[in-house]
């Protein structure tokens, strides 16, 4: 077999084939109306934001914005308590009171006894529970021990309270001192002599 030459002078000449030519596609015309639609306005959306700036010199004067704004002084705070405190509070007042930590430090004891007299604990649900724990648990002694003195602590819902005085919440407590009544409930062992 002879050798194959791989130049360029030993190839036959190629052609291509030839292409056929396009012709381009014709302009397309895009129709643009006269009349436009109507504009559309969106409706404002509504702000959870409050309406007014909760600084020190601008809290509203209605007691539950002011005991809303985190920015309250502590005479501002005391001052909505008593226009609560004025008439009756209802439970749900009280709830509200006796929820909100930054009412509990700097009320009177004589405001705190009211408040919590008006306060249907079994009426509250969990969160509000967990909120009453958490407030008074934070608050001055003097507050926790009225709360202690007006509430039955030992009801079913205040578990977690501790007590002034004791390291072992309510809960805790309540199951001990059910323990020690059926422990002494229980005949005292009898001792077999030989």
């Amino acid at each position: 077999m002879p050798p194959v030459s791989t130049t360029a002078e030993s190839l036959p000449p190629t052609t291509l084939p030839e292409t056929p030519t396009t012709q381009p596609a014709p302009p397309t015309t895009i129709r643009i109306p006269t009349t436009l639609a109507p504009a559309t306005t969106i409706p404002p959306v509504a702000s959870t934001a409050p309406l007014v700036s909760a600084t020190p010199e601008t809290v509203p004067d209605t007691p539950e914005l002011v005991l809303g704004a985190p920015d309250a002084s502590p005479e501002q705070v005391v001052k909505a308590v008593d226009a609560i405190l004025e008439t009756a509070p209802s439970p749900d007042q009280a709830a509200q009171l006796a929820t909100n930590a930054q009412v509990l430090a700097v009320v009177s004891t004589s405001q705190a006894e009211e408040i919590f007299e008006a306060l249907d604990v079994s009426e509250l649900d969990n969160t509000q529970i967990e909120a009453l724990i958490e407030a008074v648990q934070d608050a001055p002694q003097e507050i926790r021990e009225t709360f202690e003195e007006t509430v039955d602590i030992f009801k079913t819902g205040l578990d977690t309270y501790v007590p002034v005085g004791s390291n072992i919440p309510v809960g805790t407590r309540r199951t001990l001192v059910a323990i020690g009544a059926v422990l002494t409930m229980l005949p005292p062992p009898t001792r077999i002599r030989n």
